[in-house]
């Protein structure tokens, strides 16, 4: 019992050690003493390359410290950097204490790499104290193993040493990054329900995650989701969807992560602002559907039809002659391109205009006793059959005139009054083309 007993506090003092093994101390005290090396000084793991270790300098505390020569007058030594041991577990916070020999300025900078040979320049300082040592704390959060070096970049005035005291490094804190965050659909349009996913990864002992999206209609209250993982790795996504909304909606957005761990940062939004900077998107649109790509009216006169609405077609025929005994069918080639199909309407009650009436698969053409002068509008129901032509004025705005601002235009017999005529840069504002608002 006793060694089973021993066992188990060993287990336990060995995980305590492997929790702090990358919490670091270097405040030179054991390091031996001597005269300036332009090479690499090796202690306990730590590395001082172009430097001195002396207790003839000001120390922070102690006395003895580190100091960064990379004195330009010897060009041949620019690599003056003290190297932390290898940090396995990552770093959360690196403090040190710096100061300079003489009066002046100084430039060093803070470096990392994952293979000491490719270094990256996390943050670029410059101490310019010679009287007192000053603190200096650089928050990294890096959860990866990595080398981490301080390293004298630049002098501006002459034979200027950095000394450096009491470096310490702390565990990274525990975090969650949120990375490929989707809407499902990507792009919402009219009456789109949406989902929202992403990818939570805990990092550095996170645990415990509870997710959760806001949303928001206009500018009405959030409305809170909860999230689920979804069986991809790390993978979370909404339990519900963000109802649909009309097209020209604003929608805004924000995901709360709130999880345990070491110092852990929590909660974590996305976007880093959460409520005060959400993410959000403006409900487009629905392109219309049909089954056809091109729909015509043909015969004695012709016109190309435009969805405006699904599986509903429309065109306005502006005639500048009337014509006597117009025969016209409606004609309609499918989305692949492959199959045209003709209407008609042998069974019409009526050649005059207005008409209202069933069209006919490749029945005889639609007759008009009289086509007259003016604007006409055929409209044409797909899957119904249902079709009317009759007599209508209609503007399109594509040729009037741009007005930006609110103003009062005439054009062809329309006047518009208090409005803008452009084509808007709000998509939702239009059909197509030029738009009066």
């Amino acid at each position: 019992m006793i060694k089973k007993s021993l066992i188990i506090l060993f287990c336990f003092l060995m995980l305590i050690i492997t929790s702090v093994a990358d919490v670091l101390n270097q405040d030179f005290e054991a390091w031996p003493t001597g005269g300036l090396t332009h090479g690499p000084q090796l202690h306990d793991g730590w590395t001082l390359n172009d430097g001195l270790v002396t207790a003839n300098l000001p120390a922070h505390s102690g006395t003895i410290a580190g100091w960064l020569l990379n004195d330009l007058s010897n060009p041949g030594y620019d690599d003056s950097y003290l190297l932390l041991p290898e940090l396995t577990n990552g770093i959360g916070t690196l403090s040190f204490y710096v100061k300079l020999k003489d009066i002046g300025s100084a430039e060093y900078q803070i470096q990392t790499s994952t293979d000491k040979s490719n270094w990256s320049v996390v943050s670029t300082l410059v101490c310019s104290n010679f009287v007192a040592y000053s603190s200096v704390s650089v928050v990294l959060n890096i959860t990866h193993p990595v080398y981490v070096r301080i390293y004298k970049s630049e002098e501006t005035t002459g034979r200027l040493w950095l000394g450096i005291d009491d470096v310490t490094t702390t565990d990274p804190p525990a975090m969650v990054k949120i990375t490929n965050p989707a809407l499902n659909p990507a792009v919402p349009v009219a009456d789109d329900a949406v989902e929202f996913s992403c990818t939570l990864t805990p990092e550095a002992g996170a645990s415990n995650m509870i997710a959760r999206l806001s949303y928001s209609i206009g500018s009405g209250p959030y409305t809170t989701i909860n999230m689920v993982t979804n069986g991809l790795p790390n993978g979370w996504v909404t339990d519900g969807k963000i109802p649909g909304q009309l097209a020209g909606t604003k929608v805004n957005y924000y995901l709360t992560v709130i999880f345990d761990g070491y110092n852990a940062l929590s909660p974590t939004n996305y976007p880093g602002g959460g409520s005060s900077a959400p993410e959000g998107y403006i409900v487009k649109s629905r392109e219309f559907v049909s089954d056809y790509k091109y729909m015509n009216v043909i015969g004695s006169l012709s016109s190309s039809m435009m969805l405006i609405s699904d599986r509903y077609w429309q065109t306005i025929v502006d005639n500048s002659s009337s014509i006597a005994n117009a025969d016209l069918r409606f004609s309609g080639i499918t989305t692949n391109l492959t199959t045209t199909n003709f209407w008609g309407d042998s069974s019409q009650v009526s050649a005059s205009l207005p008409i209202y009436s069933t069209a006919v698969s490749n029945d005889t053409a639609i007759n008009i006793g009289t086509f007259p002068v003016g604007q006409t509008v055929f409209r044409f129901n797909e899957s119904s059959l249902n079709y009317l032509i009759r007599q209508a004025y209609y503007q399109s705005f594509d040729t009037w005139p741009d007005m930006p601002n609110y103003g009062d235009s005439s054009y062809s017999g329309w006047s518009a009054v208090n409005a803008i005529i452009e084509t808007p840069a709000d998509t939702n504002l239009q059909l197509r083309g030029k738009t009066c608002i």
